[in-house]
């Protein structure tokens, strides 16, 4: 492989934390491929999204599905001109039926000196070749150049995206299964950056840049919010575990279901100037434990964190082996 080349790997860890395998991420035709976000659905099948390039330089955005042992079943190119440095995001409803949400140039212009919209598409799990519908996302409130932040399904199948435009003009879009525009809000004075969907209250939860969570009714209204400089959240038993900075510090926090910080967890690392950054806070089925990865700055070492809700503190559960 070109030094100048980069390539995704999917990797897969037992509950005791042994890496069970690593995959490298391959599309036919195509290099660079670097996945942006996993699913699983009901039957165990991973999908991943991927963009990648082609030979003339296009860039393409993919969702491929894979079985559990990392094999891949299928693949579909769903856009071009898609952006490697703009993350993207996979949802599964109650079908098993994927929902994809990213941002796109039809002309190829990364430098953001044309408006940027947002595209969000539902396909079949079963045959994700086969396009259920689309739309595209090109202005809010007279704000342009959309970046995506999220998207979440809810119980009756409606979809969530969240994003911002131009800077700052976070949003949330609620569509019902069928892609019917429900309602938007873009009324915040900062960026919708992080998002999850709580079934057990029908609610929101989502961060603000990095200054405030904030829980959002199914009808878009605001319930109550906490000020906290949160970067990642997610779903755990009875309330919502964050990945924060107080005083200095990274943290595990726990909020409580009324976003009221109940617990902070110190983490074991000795040097947060090698991680280049920290993504993907995952709760494990139960919400009494969550997870999160980290990539260590040469970009070819992750490392997993593991929290359990009442511990002293946050561990190193795993290292990842790509070479493996």
């Amino acid at each position: 492989m070109s030094s100048s080349q980069r390539t995704g790997f999917l990797l897969k860890f037992t509950p005791g934390f042994r890496q069970a395998w690593a995959k490298m991420i391959d599309v036919e035709g195509g290099i660079n491929p670097l996945i942006k976000d996993t699913a699983l659905d009901s039957k165990g099948y991973i999908f991943a999204m991927i963009t990648y390039e082609k030979e003339n330089g296009v860039k393409v955005m993919r969702v491929q599905r894979y079985d559990q042992c990392g094999e891949l079943v299928s693949g579909a190119d769903i856009k071009p001109g898609t952006f490697v440095s703009r993350e993207a995001y996979l949802g599964i409803d109650s079908k098993d039926d994927i929902v994809a949400f990213h941002s796109f140039s039809s002309s190829g212009d990364q430098n953001g000196e044309s408006p940027i919209p947002c595209h969000l598409v539902k396909l079949k799990g079963e045959n994700i070749d086969q396009i259920v519908w689309e739309d595209s996302m090109q202005m809010v409130d007279g704000a342009s150049s959309c970046v995506p932040t999220g998207v979440k399904v809810d119980c009756n199948d409606n979809i969530y995206i969240t994003g911002f435009m131009a800077s700052n003009r976070g949003f949330i879009r609620k569509y019902d299964k069928d892609g019917n525009q429900l309602w938007t809000k873009a009324d915040f004075q900062d960026q919708v950056s992080e998002v999850i969907y709580d079934p057990r209250q029908d609610v929101l939860v989502v961060t603000l840049s990095t200054e405030k969570v904030m829980m959002i009714s199914s009808s878009g209204q605001i319930i109550k919010s906490i000020d906290l400089k949160a970067r990642e959240i997610a779903l755990g038993d009875n309330g919502y575990f964050v990945f924060h900075w107080l005083n200095g510090d990274h943290k595990i926090g726990f909020l409580t279901e009324d976003l009221e910080l109940k617990a902070n967890y110190d983490i074991s690392w000795h040097d947060w100037d090698s991680i280049a950054w920290c993504d993907n806070l995952v709760p494990n089925v139960y919400g009494t434990e969550v997870y999160l990865t980290c990539s260590l700055n040469d970009a070819q070492d992750v490392i997993i964190f593991q929290t359990k809700i009442g511990d002293e503190k946050t561990q190193l559960g795993a290292r990842a082996d790509t070479e493996a």
